[in-house]
């Protein structure tokens, strides 16, 4: 654990795993394994209050579909022709 108490690496977030899970009760925890490879632990109510703000967003078609935008005509003409000056 480094001095913040948020950080482990694997080894010993599995010899203090009541610990590890009483601080990510107060704030997340971060277990580092070798490389870049590391997972996050948080509590079940900080993921509950992610995962509805998550959900609670439209999609990016929904977003769009309801844009005022999607009142404009953006249909593209036909006509190839350029009309260039000499």
């Amino acid at each position: 654990m480094n001095d913040k108490g948020s950080e482990w690496s694997v080894d010993e977030a599995a010899a203090h795993l009541p610990e590890v899970v009483d601080l990510a009760l107060k704030s997340p925890q971060r277990i580092a394994a070798t490389g870049d490879r590391s997972v996050i632990v948080i509590s079940a109510a900080e993921y509950n209050r992610l995962a509805a703000e998550h959900d609670s967003r439209p999609s990016l078609a929904a977003f769009l579909a309801e844009a005022p935008l999607a009142e404009l005509d953006l249909d593209r003409s036909t006509d190839l022709s350029r009309n260039e000056e000499p």
